[in-house]
């Protein structure tokens, strides 16, 4: 099986939920991932969120359970959740951020 075909079929139980490996930013917690799981969200895969900044601002990611990217995800590996529910690709956005912040300083000079 290639592994653009992977799938990780939903746990029966609790005690077949595989160990999840979340980014550092993450903070969903194992049993939060786990209902995911037994659920059948996401197709096997793990929805990865960051804590919210300003007004619904987070960094999202969704990935197998062992953390490894789903090569078929039309997405970046991580993205930047806007308070609309978009999403941009995190190099964009640190792009406009570096922009944003030398106008800013420019200002204030």
């Amino acid at each position: 099986m290639s592994e653009s075909e992977r799938t990780t079929p939903a746990p029966k139980s609790a005690s077949t939920i595989p160990q999840i490996l979340c980014p550092s930013w993450c903070e969903r917690t194992q049993l939060e991932h786990a209902v995911e799981l037994l659920r059948g969200d996401w197709d096997g895969r793990v929805i990865h969120q960051s804590r919210t900044v300003g007004d619904g601002w987070m960094l999202s990611s969704v990935t197998w359970p062992d953390g490894t990217p789903d090569p078929d995800d039309d997405l970046d590996d991580v993205v930047v959740m806007c308070p609309d529910s978009s999403t941009v690709p995190v190099v964009e956005l640190a792009e406009i951020a570096w922009s944003l912040l030398a106008l800013t300083m420019e200002a204030g000079a």
